[in-house]
């Protein structure tokens, strides 16, 4: 999760939402944020991973407009973490765990993408329907994912400069980035995305 210590207490509940359902997990519980977070010591238990203050110039330089600038923290995540871990989970602070075999996600077969992820609910009744990003650049109707949980192969997205085309597309015209990093992520990739289960990132 990315988080400013604003967000910071709804990624704790969170995590032990997930604690709670993995007992005995074989995963790390990573908050990457712009700040030095302050973990209550309620949640000591759940030996959270602090990456971070992220200090990127690049980062500090993106605009803080309707959501905390720590949402674009995501499209960092893949290089701050690649040389630990050969697959992530990225969640949005904000969602609610309720089930699930978490360590069976991370096995998921990304089909050779950078990313796996649901399909945003704007696409659920008619799965044809073009996003407006994708109007916006003429293109053809793509699957648009939600980007608040993905499965990142951070050799892959690093590999293919997914963070620095998303900054690049964003500088370039930020009139295309409608959701965020969501809407850029989208754009850079361009359909080449595994698709999961609606139940991982359950919208409506």
């Amino acid at each position: 999760m990315c988080v400013d210590q604003t967000f910071a207490p709804f990624a704790f509940i969170l995590a032990s939402q997930i604690d709670r359902l993995c007992p005995a997990r074989d995963f790390d519980i990573c908050l990457v944020s712009d700040a030095q977070l302050v973990v209550p010591s309620v949640f000591d238990g759940l030996h959270l991973r602090l990456i971070g203050p992220v200090q990127d110039p690049a980062y500090l330089a993106l605009e803080n407009r309707e959501l905390p600038r720590s949402t674009y923290l995501r499209l960092w995540i893949p290089h701050l973490l690649n040389q630990d871990y050969d697959r992530l989970i990225y969640l949005d602070a904000d969602m609610f765990a309720e089930g699930g075999d978490w360590s069976a996600l991370f096995e998921v077969d990304l089909q050779g993408h950078a990313l796996a992820a649901v399909r945003d609910v704007q696409q659920w009744r008619l799965p044809e329907r073009q996003v407006v990003e994708f109007q916006a650049t003429g293109r053809g109707s793509r699957p648009y994912f939600n980007a608040g949980l993905m499965v990142i192969d951070p050799a892959i997205f690093v590999a293919q400069d997914v963070r620095d085309r998303c900054l690049a597309l964003g500088d370039a015209q930020p009139a295309l980035a409608v959701h965020h990093d969501q809407s850029l992520l989208n754009l850079v990739l361009d359909g080449a995305w595994a698709e999961l289960s609606p139940v991982w990132n359950w919208q409506w």
